[in-house]
Formats: structure tokens, sequence, C-alpha cells
């Protein structure tokens, strides 16, 4: 048995690691043959998808839940004492 076969983990890693690297040089060789107008095209629209897709709802979904209608007052739960602790005397 080598240790190829003995962890499949390792053999999908392999793959996966493979392909993204395949993938990865795919995208560098398509970047490198556009044009710096095609460059900067694509770059505004990408900032136009993505200012309009923020308010749209899979999109605009929080995934923390935010707190509303807290007073001023409100404290976090963190106490400071006024006065000093006093350390003992003597031996440490």
């Amino acid at each position: 048995m080598t240790a190829s076969t003995a962890n499949p983990w390792a053999r999908r890693w392999q793959r996966f690691s493979a392909a993204s690297v395949r993938g990865f040089h795919r995208y560098a060789h398509w970047l490198v043959g556009i044009s710096w107008q095609r460059f900067v095209a694509l770059s505004v629209l990408l900032l136009v998808m993505s200012a309009l897709l923020q308010n749209i709802p899979p999109f605009s979904w929080s995934a923390w839940k935010t707190r509303c209608g807290c007073s001023g007052s409100a404290t976090a739960g963190l106490h400071i004492q006024s006065r000093p602790v006093q350390g003992q005397s003597g031996r440490v």
C-alpha cells in the first residue's frame, strides 16, 4: 500500500490543488492577454455591479444581528471600581 492510496484526503487535496493551479494559470494567461482599456472597462463594470448588487436580498443579508434601541446610559457589562485594589503587604 502506497502513501497516496492510504489517505484519500491527501489525494483529494492533491487534485484540488492541481485544479486550482491550472485555473490560476488560465486566469493569469487571460489577464496578460487583455488590453488596458478592456481591464479598466471591466473594473468599472465590476464596481457598478457590486454597487447595484449590495441592495439585492441575498447580498444584503447580514450575518450578525444588530441591537437597536439601546439607551445612551446602557453599559456593556464592564464595571470599573472607583477605588484602587489594596495589595497584601508582607509575603509574596
